[in-house]
């Protein structure tokens, strides 16, 4: 069953990453990537995915999400203040650099990160994202990447 997720709040300057685009330096487009690589491995590492998965990138505060259909593994990595408010009204607070299951109904609030400024999030079996240029990630300046390489927005659903 496909899962999806609703944000509800994107966050500041969240975008989807993965190691970068390496093959369009010479017409002057950086590889852009993950800025934190050690922090975007680990959260692929803890739901078992690949390095090179993409994953959503975060800066000082992270998305809210809500799980709309099915369930979903999903790791935060990052020195990150984060909670979930299960459907049955339970909030747990978030422990970083682990992970845990979201059904649906689930909330994730990532409110802020501390003393430091990336957290990422990234989900088991990885987002249903477009290859552009060999590569998931996302260049604002040049408006390349998953959705017209935009930043996450308010009402975006997520495969």
């Amino acid at each position: 069953m496909m899962s999806t997720i609703l944000i509800e709040r994107p966050g500041i300057n969240s975008t989807f990453q993965d190691k970068g685009r390496f093959s369009l330096q010479h017409l002057g487009v950086v590889a852009s990537g993950c800025m934190d690589s050690f922090l975007s491995d680990l959260a692929n590492k803890l739901v078992g995915n690949d390095i090179y998965k993409p994953l959503i990138e975060f800066a000082y505060q992270g998305p809210l999400i809500k799980m709309t259909s099915g369930k979903a593994h999903i790791s935060i990595t990052g020195n990150v203040k984060f909670e979930i408010k299960r459907k049955n009204k339970k909030i747990i607070e978030g422990i970083p650099n682990s992970s845990f299951y979201l059904k649906e109904g689930d909330l994730l609030d990532i409110t802020a990160t501390r003393k430091s400024i990336y957290g990422y999030l990234a989900v088991e079996g990885c987002f249903d994202l477009e290859k552009i240029n060999n590569s998931f990630s996302t260049l604002l300046k040049a408006k390349i990447g998953p959705f017209d390489g935009k930043k996450i927005t308010i009402n975006q659903k997520i495969n």
